[in-house]
């Protein structure tokens, strides 16, 4: 595929574990296009934990304001499996942490990779979920800056530096192609990452100099326990709406199209964390067994919308595809 010969926009996920914390210099979140940064007008994630492997499936899909074509950059501890995964899996979701009724109311194809060149190895390129990904282990930041420059990414010193961090860490960092085209919203559809992690996290932190207006966000965490997070070495204030243990058939059916029935821890807890107007700083999100182990009933009664949205309608995040 041809590199086109305007830069693409890059939006890094830092995925940090909490034994693996980036220096504070390194930004976990960035949308940057021709024009500046680009907004997330929206995101919903599911996260599922697989405790006794420490692998993460990570499930993510946003909304990100008009703007011209970009690619992704994600940085993971360990080489990401990639997969594309139903959409409808956030309506599935929905019907099981919603709480009671207000009143009165593509298969991926690839190839195998291996090629290297200037200290940059090509593990893998694929096509899932209609991105072109492709998987990269670089020994210098230099070499990986100039492979995404000649590869139509954006590149330059603020890039060097932030993935440089990682780059020594010896990370994988999987380059993402996208297209939405004639200035609309970016759409694609869901794609799950999966990896091997010490604990399981969001990438919640974002640059300084990025659009910061609160936009809803929202979390779903399925493991063996009910779930705490952490911002930082802080209590996360985003509400818990919902808390339970959801029999292991319905979790299964739920999660149909995403994992297969052995992905899926048994009897596990879904923990919903619930953020209407998010606002990200320099720190990460991260997830560890709750000290009380008890229910909280369903009560987020409106399904997660875009900011400025319309709030009817009875599809869960309306107007957002996935990540």
């Amino acid at each position: 595929m041809r590199a086109p010969p305007w830069p693409l926009a890059v939006i890094a996920l830092a995925l940090v574990t909490a034994a693996l914390i980036p220096p504070p210099e390194v930004s976990a979140c960035a949308a940057r296009g021709r024009r500046g940064p680009i907004a997330i007008e929206g995101e919903e994630a599911l996260i599922v934990w697989d405790a006794r492997r420490h692998m993460q499936h990570f499930v993510r899909r946003a909304a990100f304001a008009p703007g011209e074509d970009f690619g992704f950059l994600v940085p993971t501890p360990h080489r990401p499996q990639l997969a594309e995964v139903a959409d409808e899996v956030f309506d599935r979701l929905f019907t099981i942490y919603r709480g009671p009724a207000p009143q009165g109311g593509g298969a991926a194809r690839g190839r195998r990779g291996g090629s290297s060149g200037g200290g940059v190895r090509v593990l893998e390129r694929r096509v899932v979920a209609g991105l072109d990904a492709a998987v990269l282990e670089a020994s210098d930041a230099r070499a990986l800056d100039q492979w995404l420059a000649t590869h139509g990414y954006q590149s330059g010193d603020a890039l060097r530096r932030w993935v440089a961090p990682y780059v020594r860490r010896r990370w994988i960092v999987t380059a993402f192609r996208i297209a939405p085209g004639g200035g609309a919203a970016f759409r694609t559809r869901s794609m799950r990452m999966s990896f091997r992690a010490s604990a399981p996290f969001f990438p919640y932190s974002e640059p300084a100099d990025g659009p910061h207006d609160p936009r809803p966000f929202r979390v779903s965490v399925v493991a063996p326990y009910r779930t705490a997070a952490r911002l930082g070495d802080d209590a996360w204030g985003a509400r818990v709406g919902f808390a339970e243990p959801v029999e292991t058939d319905r979790l299964v059916r739920t999660l149909s199209g995403v994992l297969g029935p052995d992905e899926i821890p048994a009897n596990a807890w879904l923990t919903v964390f619930d953020e209407p107007a998010s606002v990200r700083g320099t720190l990460d999100v991260t997830f560890r067994r709750a000290p009380q182990q008890t229910p909280v009933a369903g009560s987020l009664t409106t399904p997660l919308r875009p900011h400025g949205s319309s709030a009817t309608g009875a599809d869960p995040l309306n107007g957002l595809q996935g990540l």
